[in-house]
């Protein structure tokens, strides 16, 4: 369930699917990071003054669920060279409603 909260989540802030709005203050990288750790079930999400500085946001909430992730300390662009390709079956997006309260 929460692997298909975090992709409609992604089709929610696509400007194809949804929308891809950009705000620095409001709806930047580090507010879709956030809400993709709540629907994860991680704490210490809220942290106003990191809210523009990614990296140590990403710290933060890592030191805050020790022991639920698992810092991989390799830069993200490597990281996903690494992984196999996505199947059909893994690409196929929940409706970005889905995510409506």
């Amino acid at each position: 369930a929460q692997y298909g909260q975090i992709l409609a989540l992604a089709a929610g802030w696509d400007e194809k699917t949804g929308d891809g709005r950009y705000n620095l203050n409001s709806r930047n990288c580090v507010h879709f990071v956030k809400e993709a750790a709540r629907l994860a079930g991680l704490t210490g999400l809220d942290q106003p003054k990191l809210m523009k500085k990614p990296r140590s946001y990403l710290k933060a909430v890592a030191a805050a669920n020790t022991g639920r992730v698992t810092v991989l300390d390799v830069h993200g662009k490597a990281y996903l060279a690494s992984l196999p390709p996505l199947t059909g079956a893994a690409t196929n997006v929940a409706s970005p409603t889905a995510l409506q309260h």
